[in-house]
């Protein structure tokens, strides 16, 4: 394993080499290297989108990115991006529709036997959609590629629920990927893009206006942010309770070189150490997951960060979980007296009562007499016993978050 940065634009060729004894053996394979012009204050943002055939090219515009062929053929986004929450926005140029149909196919970064692919087809007024050639679920949108139609042609893939949509109002629940098998999401949460035509009959083109919060146009600088994605959904707990962070995704769709970082402070204002030692100060690795011991009452905070190479502009994700008092206190009658002569005036016993939180706990007392009555218990903590039965006395306690517990005792009157 290994890094290379290449120094310039062109196909970089790539040799492995494996030796036994006087036997060599070589694999190698070449990549193109594209200069987009990124960093400076004239990006090239109609070359983060590449064909090696040469069978489709861009056309950068002030309001969008045309893809423009007049063949059948396919175009590469360049980077991998984030494909967790993942949009994309199209619509055909009504003056160059001289082809039938239009696909986007979605490949994992990192494994390419992973993939959806999604079809657009010419249909009157209408455009249907179906997902990796079944033909058999077709779902017709509201746009058009006559440009009649105000609705835009959406990508949009949630990995919560694995729902894509092709318009607002019309979503597939993704079931397998393009080679039928069983599909959870990019596992990678990262995919390429790839837009294609089909069946085309003369010049065509095809409007791409964003990919993420990525907008696409002739920008002559980087002004997204870049994206963090991560599981905030933690809320309360009880004391003792060993939180997961998930592993964050920090994502920019120009750029692929991210400074990230990851700060958690107790309630106290210090930085939390997890259950496998790490300091989590912003030094950490911010993109693995952590346990951490949530053992202080109180928020914790959950800071994210990551910055482009330019570092232009930083993006914070923030949130808090809190521990909090759940745990009832405990309490408990010292000696009491259990029998008693009819009429006598009969003293509650003390309680011993304790919390591992709040320091004031509230205490109420309560008799209820041999015929079902319920009798409440005074300052004075006594009761008179003015009939034979049993009586059973109470003591309830709560606590300052509202938890609350009881004991019981009897006291037998004849």
């Amino acid at each position: 394993t290994g890094t290379y940065t290449p120094a310039n634009a062109g196909m970089a060729t790539f040799v492995y080499e494996a030796k036994n004894g006087e036997n060599i053996s070589y694999l190698s394979f070449e990549m193109p290297v594209i200069d987009t012009n990124y960093g400076t204050r004239d990006i090239n943002i109609g070359a983060y989108f590449y064909d090696g055939e040469g069978k489709v090219g861009t056309n950068v515009t002030e309001e969008y990115i045309e893809f423009c062929t007049s063949q059948a053929g396919d175009i590469d986004f360049i980077n991998a991006v984030q494909a967790v929450s993942l949009e994309l926005v199209f619509n055909v140029n009504k003056n160059y529709q001289n082809f039938n149909r239009f696909f986007v196919l979605l490949t994992d970064s990192e494994n390419e036997n992973v993939q959806v692919k999604v079809t657009y087809e010419k249909a009157g007024d209408n455009i249907y959609m179906y997902l990796n050639e079944n033909y058999g679920v077709i779902k017709s949108l509201p746009s058009n590629f006559n440009e009649t139609s105000t609705s835009n042609v959406l990508c949009n893939y949630q990995k919560d629920g694995n729902m894509l949509k092709g318009s607002n109002e019309v979503w597939y629940i993704v079931e397998k990927d393009l080679a039928g098998n069983a599909f959870n999401g990019f596992p990678s949460n990262k995919a390429y893009i790839t837009v294609g035509f089909e069946q085309v009959t003369g010049e065509s083109r095809l409007k791409i206006y964003n990919i993420n919060n990525q907008t696409l146009y002739n920008i002559s600088r980087d002004t997204a942010r870049p994206q963090i994605l991560a599981n905030s959904a933690i809320g309360s707990l009880k004391m003792g309770t060993v939180v997961t962070l998930d592993e964050a995704i920090f994502s920019d769709v120009l750029d692929t070189v991210l400074t990230t970082k990851l700060e958690v402070t107790d309630p106290e204002g210090n930085y939390v150490r997890a259950v496998d030692g790490t300091l989590l100060n912003g030094t950490c690795d911010a993109r693995k997951s952590y346990q951490i011991l949530a053992d202080k009452y109180g928020d914790y905070s959950v800071v994210y960060s990551c910055k482009d190479t330019t570092n232009s502009r930083e993006t914070l994700y923030a949130f808090t979980f809190s521990v909090k008092d759940f745990a009832p206190p405990q309490v408990a009658f010292e000696s009491a007296q259990t029998t008693a002569k009819r009429g006598e005036t009969v003293t509650v016993a003390n309680v011993v009562v304790s919390d591992d939180y709040s320091e004031k706990i509230n205490t109420y007392f309560a008799v209820i007499a041999p015929n079902g009555t319920t009798y409440t218990v005074g300052e004075e903590k006594t009761f008179v016993a003015d009939m034979v039965g049993v009586y059973t006395v109470y003591c309830y306690a709560f606590d300052e978050a509202g938890n609350s517990t009881f004991v019981s005792y009897t006291v037998v009157v004849e």
